[in-house]
């Protein structure tokens, strides 16, 4: 899916014992790819961002991202 610039998007519906694919195009050619699945996790309430300090799309669980809005109530 193509990810916008400044929004944010909660993404429901993940198959939770999958291995998911997160790759971060840049002008149409990948920059950053990797694997992950929840099982590496504590929760299911994961944070996408990109890193602003090394421009780097990272996935940390929701407890340790303040600045994520997707969280749930």
């Amino acid at each position: 899916m193509a990810w916008p610039i400044r929004e944010i998007v909660k993404i429901d519906a993940l198959d939770v014992t999958a291995t998911h694919r997160v790759v971060v195009f840049c002008n149409g050619k990948p920059q950053q790819s990797f694997k992950f699945r929840f099982s590496e996790f504590k929760t299911r309430e994961l944070c996408l961002f990109i890193n602003d300090m090394y421009k780097t799309a990272q996935l940390w669980e929701s407890k340790g991202t303040p600045w994520c809005k997707c969280k749930k109530s």
